[in-house]
C-alpha cells in the first residue's frame, strides 16, 4: 500500500506535512477545515439562502463528517427544520418550484477563498505544533 498523506497544493506545507504521522496530518487538516467551513462556507450559504420565514437560514450549521480512514472534514447542513425536505427542495428544485442552489453556490463560488483559508489555518496549526517557524513563507 502506498504512503498516505494530505496534499494542500502549497509546496512548503506539503513538505512539512510529509514529515508528520498521518494521524497528526488528519488532526491538523480537520482543524483547518472547520475554520474554513465556519468562516467562509456558512456565512456565504446564509447570505445566499432564500428567506421566507427564516427557518432554513437559521437551520444551517457546520457539522463534522463521519470520520473514516481516508475521509475527514466538515459539512454545512440543515438541522432541526420542521419540514426536513425544505432544504433539498430549495437547493435542487421540485415539481412545484425551481431550484435555487445556495449551498453549492456557497462552496463553488468561494473555492479559492476556502482553499486559501484552509492553507492559512493549516499553516497556523503547524506553527502552533512547533513544526513550522513563525515567519515561514
Amino acid at each position: 500500500m502506498g504512503k498516505k498523506g494530505i496534499i494542500t497544493g502549497v509546496k512548503a506545507l506539503d513538505m512539512k506535512l510529509a514529515t508528520m504521522e498521518f494521524r497528526v496530518q488528519k488532526k491538523l487538516a480537520r482543524r483547518a477545515a472547520k475554520v474554513a467551513a465556519k468562516q467562509i462556507v456558512l456565512p456565504a450559504a446564509k447570505a445566499l439562502v432564500p428567506v421566507d420565514t427564516g427557518a432554513l437560514e437559521a437551520s444551517l450549521k457546520v457539522r463534522a463528517l463521519k470520520r473514516t480512514k481516508t475521509r475527514t472534514g466538515y459539512t454545512v447542513q440543515t438541522l432541526g427544520l420542521e419540514r426536513p425536505m425544505q432544504a433539498p427542495a430549495v437547493e435542487f428544485g421540485s415539481e412545484k418550484m425551481e431550484a435555487d442552489p445556495f449551498l453549492r453556490e456557497a462552496i463553488y463560488g468561494n473555492e479559492a477563498a476556502i482553499r486559501l483559508k484552509f492553507a492559512v489555518e493549516l499553516k497556523r496549526a503547524l506553527v502552533e505544533e512547533g513544526v513550522l517557524g513563525r515567519f515561514a513563507k
